[in-house]
C-alpha cells in the first residue's frame, strides 16, 4: 500500500515549496491536498491549483485528491476551518493529522532585520513616505508578530519544516530546491489584495507585511 501524505496548501510561497519538496520526495505516495478559502479571498484555491499544475510539470508528480472549501472571513474561522478539513482527511482518507499533514506555516522574519534591510533598499516606490499608513516603517512595526499556531503545530508533531524559521529559510529552500525561477513566481503571499489580474489570480499589494517580508527575504515581490 502506498502511503498517504495530506497537506495544507494555500499556494503562498512557504506552502508551495513544501508541497514541492513532498512531491519530489515521494513520488509514489498518495498526496491529499486541502485548500481553504473565505469569502473575501476566494482566490486561495485558484493559487493553490496553480501552484499543483506547475509542481506536476516539474515533478510529474499530482494529488490524488485537492479538497477545498470556502468559509465566511474571520481570523478564527479560517484556522478552525483548516483543522476541520484536516481531521476529513483523517476520517476519510486515514491520513493522521499529527504525524501525516504538512503545512507551510513560518515565523515572522525578524523586525529590526527588516527595518534595516529597507533603510538601504528603496525598491518599493512608496518607501520615501515616511509618516503615516502609508511608510514601510509603519507596515513593519505595527505587524503583531505573535503566531500562536506555530506552538499549536510543534505540540501537535505536524509536518512543518517552517515552523521556527522564516521568509528568509523559505527563500533558502526555494534556491536550494532549484526551483526559485519556476514555482516562485506562481505563489502570492499578499493579504491585502486591491486588485486581481486578467486570470483573476491576486496581484500583490506591495504594501502590507506580508508583501514586505516576502521582497525582504526574496529580493523580489514576483
Amino acid at each position: 500500500m502506498n502511503k498517504k501524505i495530506g497537506i495544507k496548501l494555500s499556494g503562498g510561497a512557504d506552502s508551495a515549496i513544501v508541497y514541492y519538496n513532498v512531491c519530489k520526495e515521494n513520488p509514489d505516495a498518495e498526496i491529499y491536498v486541502i485548500t481553504l478559502g473565505t469569502d473575501e479571498k476566494p482566490y486561495y484555491p485558484m493559487l493553490a491549483a496553480r501552484v499543483i499544475d506547475k509542481v506536476y510539470e516539474l515533478t510529474g508528480v499530482k494529488p490524488v485528491k485537492h479538497i477545498t472549501q470556502t468559509i465566511p472571513h474571520s481570523d478564527k474561522g479560517y484556522v478552525t476551518g483548516q483543522e476541520l478539513l484536516a481531521q476529513r482527511l483523517e476520517d476519510d482518507y486515514g491520513i493522521s493529522v499529527l504525524h501525516d499533514i504538512y503545512s507551510g506555516i513560518s515565523c515572522n522574519c525578524n523586525i529590526p532585520g527588516m527595518l534595516e534591510y529597507f533603510k538601504t533598499h528603496h525598491g518599493l516606490p512608496y518607501y520615501e513616505q515616511q509618516h503615516g499608513s502609508h511608510s514601510v516603517e509603519y507596515h513593519i512595526r505595527t505587524r503583531d508578530t505573535t503566531r500562536d499556531e506555530e506552538t499549536d503545530l510543534e505540540k501537535k508533531d505536524v509536518h512543518a519544516p517552517f515552523v521556527l524559521l522564516d521568509k528568509k529559510d523559505v527563500a533558502k529552500a526555494y534556491r536550494k530546491a532549484g526551483v526559485l525561477e519556476e514555482l516562485y513566481p506562481n505563489t502570492c503571499s499578499c493579504e491585502s489584495v486591491k486588485e486581481l489580474d486578467d486570470d483573476g489570480y491576486p496581484i500583490h499589494c506591495g504594501e502590507c507585511f506580508f508583501c514586505l517580508e516576502r521582497y525582504y527575504a526574496f529580493g523580489r515581490l514576483v
